[in-house]
């Protein structure tokens, strides 16, 4: 909130996968065409598909009720496949930011979320159980969010002790781009 003027955040939206056994087991003898206006089939069949969800909101919004002096400059948000659950939520909200910039690799693609359970022999398993999404639908679950500007760590910087996703967003602080955009939110 302290990081932008806009009055509303959006976050991702939330769905959630149906699950009516007696329709996923319906579903087993169908195939798509069976579904051409059929709404009993084609609920059986997309339960039996996992294709059926509920959605638990349009998008997550925030009222941005901060009335302190907000802190609108270039900024770098890092990201790599490390990034997920809440981190992820941050940057759908900031995704409109046009002062933010993410730099690194794609994020985990996983907002968390996640239903736990037991295996046999003492293991433990989670799958994520819900779907998020952009506020405008685009996906992100199961691919990550793409950095805005992509930088890959190799072996050989590992070695070297080299950051060059950290280095690259120095390089972009430092740059034009990136102070136009701090002359352009003092106007």
């Amino acid at each position: 909130k302290y990081l932008t003027n806009d009055p509303v955040i959006y976050g991702s939206a939330v769905y959630t996968r149906l699950h009516e056994s007696a329709y996923k087991a319906w579903g087993k003898f169908l195939s798509p065409k069976d579904t051409v206006n059929r709404a009993f089939n084609k609920k059986a069949y997309l339960d039996f598909t996992d294709g059926r969800f509920v959605s638990i909101n349009d998008g997550i919004k925030f009222t941005n009720d901060v009335t302190a002096k907000k802190i609108i400059v270039p900024t770098v948000v890092l990201v790599s496949h490390n990034t997920a659950s809440a981190a992820e939520d941050f940057l759908i909200s900031a995704d409109n930011q046009k002062h933010m910039v993410k730099i690194g690799e794609r994020s985990f693609g996983s907002t968390g979320q996640p239903f736990e359970f037991d295996l046999p022999g003492g293991g433990r398993a989670r799958v994520c159980a819900k779907k998020d999404t952009y506020p405008d639908g685009r996906e992100f679950v199961g691919y990550g969010v793409k950095p805005d500007i992509e930088v890959r760590r190799t072996v050989q910087d590992f070695i070297k002790n080299n950051d060059p996703v950290l280095n690259r967003a120095l390089a972009y602080l430092n740059s034009k781009e990136a102070k136009s955009l701090l002359t352009n939110q003092s106007k």
